[in-house]
C-alpha cells in the first residue's frame, strides 16, 4: 500500500512538471568582440637635431581605443616639403610586444636633403599623425671643443686558431670640452675611411660634456649586437684598405651655437679586444646610415 502510494506520488510530481524538467537548451554563444579600432598614431625617433645630408629612421606606432598597440603597416607617409625631408623608403616590421602578441610597424627612413622646416605626416585608415622637422646645415665655424686624440682601432672577435670574425672598427675619439658655464653636446660625428664613410651618426638626444670634462666619446661592451656604441663591422671580414681616417663631429657650444670639429688620425689593425676602452655607462643609442654593409 505504502509503495503504490510513492508511485502516485511520482506520478503526481512527473505530471506537475517538478523534478522532472527537460533539460533546457543552451544559450547561443556570444558573439565576438568588435575589431580593435585604431585612435591614434606618432612618430617615434623623431625628436632631436636634424642636419642636412643625415638620414634618419622613425617608426609609426598605433593605439586603439582601448589603449592597446595598434597594427600601422598600411601608414602612407609623406613630406610637406621633399625639398627638405625626401622620404628615402617605408616597409612594414612584425613587432614582438612579448607574451605571444604582436603588431605590424611601419619604419619610414627620412633624408634630409636641404635646410628649412618639413612636416612629416602618416595616414592609416583616416587617422593621421604629423610632427615638425626643422633640418639645420652643418656649421662651418669651430666648435669651443677640441679633439685630444683620435684613432681608428681595427678589431676581431670570436677568433680561435682557425678563424676569426668579421673585422670591426671603432672610433677612440677623446675630446675635451671648454672650461667656464654649461654642457657641450656632441650632436652628430662621422668617421671616413678609404672607401667607405659611415654617415652622420647620431644619438636622440646627444652625448653632453661638462665643462672641461675630457673623456672619450665611446667604447665597446660585451655583446657584439649591442646598438649603444659607435662600432662598425666589415662584411665579409676582409679588412678595408688606408692607413688614416677622419672623424666629423657637430657640436653644440655652451652658448646654444653649433660649431664643427674635423681630426684626422691612424687605423690600428689588430688591436686585442682587451686595449679597448669599455662601453660609456650611459646608453647613447647611436645610429649610423652605413653601420651596416660596411
Amino acid at each position: 500500500m505504502r509503495s503504490a502510494t510513492r508511485m502516485l506520488a511520482v506520478a503526481s510530481l512527473l505530471a506537475c512538471g517538478d523534478g522532472g524538467a527537460a533539460p533546457s537548451a543552451l544559450p547561443p554563444p556570444l558573439p565576438p568582440p568588435p575589431p580593435a579600432i585604431l585612435a591614434r598614431m606618432w612618430f617615434l625617433g623623431a625628436d632631436g637635431s636634424t642636419f642636412v645630408g643625415q638620414s634618419r629612421r622613425v617608426v609609426v606606432m598605433g593605439q586603439t581605443t582601448t589603449g592597446d598597440n595598434a597594427s600601422t603597416d598600411s601608414a602612407v607617409v609623406t613630406s610637406s616639403d621633399s625639398r627638405v625631408i625626401a622620404i628615402a623608403g617605408t616597409r612594414s616590421v612584425l613587432l614582438s610586444l612579448g607574451r605571444g602578441k604582436f603588431v605590424w610597424i611601419t619604419m619610414v627612413d627620412i633624408a634630409a636633403v636641404g635646410s628649412g622646416a618639413a612636416v612629416l605626416r602618416a595616414n592609416v585608415r583616416g587617422v593621421d599623425a604629423s610632427t615638425l622637422l626643422t633640418v639645420d646645415a652643418i656649421p662651418t665655424r669651430a666648435s669651443s671643443m677640441r679633439v685630444e686624440s683620435f684613432a681608428l682601432a681595427e678589431y676581431r672577435r670570436g677568433c680561435d686558431a682557425q678563424s676569426c670574425g668579421p673585422a670591426q672598427y671603432l672610433p677612440l675619439l677623446r675630446l675635451h670640452a671648454a672650461p667656464g658655464f654649461g654642457l657641450s653636446t656632441v650632436e652628430l660625428m662621422e668617421v671616413t675611411m678609404p672607401g667607405w664613410h659611415s654617415g652622420w651618426c647620431a644619438t636622440g638626444t646627444g652625448v653632453p660634456f661638462a665643462p672641461g670634462e675630457s673623456a672619450l666619446l665611446a667604447g665597446i661592451g660585451d655583446d657584439p649586437d649591442a646598438m649603444n656604441e659607435l662600432f662598425f663591422v666589415r662584411e665579409p671580414g676582409q679588412p678595408l684598405p688606408g692607413d688614416t681616417a677622419r672623424v666629423r663631429l657637430v657640436v653644440r657650444d655652451p652658448d646654444g651655437q653649433l660649431g664643427l670639429l674635423v681630426a684626422h688620425g691612424p687605423i690600428r689593425r689588430g688591436v686585442p679586444l682587451g686595449d679597448l676602452p669599455p662601453a660609456n655607462a650611459t646608453y647613447n643609442g647611436w645610429s649610423c646610415p652605413g653601420r651596416e654593409g660596411i
